[in-house]
Formats: structure tokens, C-alpha cells, sequence
């Protein structure tokens, strides 16, 4: 194919990589998660009023507890994040 422009070389070149990756996002919503709800979990289909988070421990198999005890409260309304540093998967430890 003969491309006028770099704009178009670029596009050309990078839209495999997107279609790949698009296909790999497809196959990772498709994936069945590894933990199962609890048979007593029950669907939320509306909630009206604030979160407590109370006494919260949470961490990742083999790697230990990232959070311990954290106790927090969400409005109504409001959206939070908990944010840390990315695990670097390129390192083998």
C-alpha cells in the first residue's frame, strides 16, 4: 500500500496493535472470575445513603496485606479512589 504521509503510515501501523488489543479485552470480560459470591450475597440494585467501610483487610495471595484495618465512610454521591504504585510485572522476584 502506498501511504502519502507519515499520519497515514502511523494509522496503518497501529491499527493491528489496537484490533489485538481490543480482542484480548474482549477475552479478559469473557473470563469467569476466580472467586464465587457467597450463597447469602444478595443483588444491590439501588443504594440511598452513605458506605461505612468498617475494619477493612485486604491483600493479595503470596504477597500479604496491602490494606489492614482501614475504616472509611463514602456520601452519597460521591466517588473515591484508593490508589498505590503499579506491581512491576517485568521484574521477576
Amino acid at each position: 500500500m502506498f501511504c502519502t504521509n507519515a499520519k497515514d503510515n502511523t494509522v496503518i501501523e497501529t491499527y493491528p496493535k489496537g484490533i489485538a488489543g481490543f480482542r484480548r479485552y474482549l477475552d479478559l470480560l469473557s473470563t469467569a472470575p476466580d472467586e464465587k459470591d457467597n450463597l447469602n450475597a444478595m443483588d444491590v440494585k439501588h443504594l440511598n445513603g452513605d458506605i461505612e467501610y468498617k475494619d477493612v483487610t485486604f491483600g493479595y495471595e503470596g504477597k500479604g496485606t496491602v490494606l489492614s484495618n482501614i475504616n472509611f465512610n463514602v456520601k452519597r454521591g460521591e466517588t473515591i479512589a484508593l490508589v498505590g504504585p503499579s506491581e512491576d510485572r517485568t521484574r521477576n522476584t
